[in-house]
């Protein structure tokens, strides 16, 4: 089962250090949707983002258009959007003082850099169309050259990060992940027996197919999402007002 390795461990690891912990210290390339749009995100959509009965000055900088208007990729320190963002002036200052999210240094130096390498802009990658990698043709692949091929993406980025992927994950360990996962339980003595006894070749399928046809797994999911609206939410133990989700 090598496409079973430990996708947890790999996953973690491509994603909060392969990804997150880039930055410019590391002399990489500053890329809007993991560098820049975060930081605009957090602290400028709120008043000018896409919501237009929050937005103030008719300025977004949640498109293209929006941030050339406030950026000069010739002066980065003349661009506007800078200019407010280092302003000792607590009138032209941004955010806003009484916003209380202040940018930290490092996040004004990443839009600095940003600004002077051309200030390119990219739509977030849920609208952008996914491209097949030209060095790759799944018609001709086994599933298990496949699962290699995925297994060479997650080891090249964990290599570039310095570290090494854990061993396989044997049977019972990759059982019991993926129940806490999709149903927030560990596994019951019925199902490690049902999947440890399997020696298919579409075992770990068949598992998946079993744990999201349950209860439990609708219940996490359901959780999530519950949270998400906080649904469980008051507005005080003796009396709640009316509220909407």
């Amino acid at each position: 089962m090598p496409h079973f390795r430990t996708i947890a461990s790999c996953l973690l690891a491509c994603t909060l250090v392969g990804l997150v912990s880039q930055s410019v210290d590391g002399n990489d390339a500053i890329e809007f949707g993991r560098d820049v749009r975060p930081i605009l995100s957090d602290h400028c959509f709120a008043c000018h983002g896409p919501d237009e009965g929050t937005r103030e000055s008719g300025l977004r900088l949640d498109t293209a258009d929006g941030l050339a208007s406030v950026v000069d990729t010739d002066d980065a320190d003349a661009s506007e959007l800078l200019a407010r963002l280092v302003s000792s002036d607590e009138d032209v200052l941004m955010p806003p003082p009484e916003f209380h999210k202040p940018l930290t240094e490092k996040q004004k130096q990443v839009l600095r850099t940003w600004i002077g390498s051309g200030a390119s802009f990219e739509q977030h990658w849920a609208f952008v169309p996914p491209v097949r990698d030209a060095s790759s043709d799944s018609t001709m692949r086994t599933p298990e050259q496949t699962a290699a091929k995925i297994d060479e993406f997650l080891e090249g980025a964990i290599a570039a990060s310095g570290l090494t992927a854990n061993d396989l994950a044997d049977r019972r360990t990759i059982l019991r992940r993926v129940c806490l996962d999709l149903t927030g339980l560990p596994p019951t003595r019925e199902q490690r027996d049902t999947f440890l006894s399997d020696t298919s070749d579409d075992a770990y399928e068949k598992l998946i197919d079993r744990l999201t046809l349950t209860d439990a797994y609708a219940q996490h999911m359901g959780r999530y999402w519950l949270d998400l609206v906080r649904y469980a939410d008051t507005h005080g133990l003796h009396l709640d007002n009316y509220r909407e989700m």
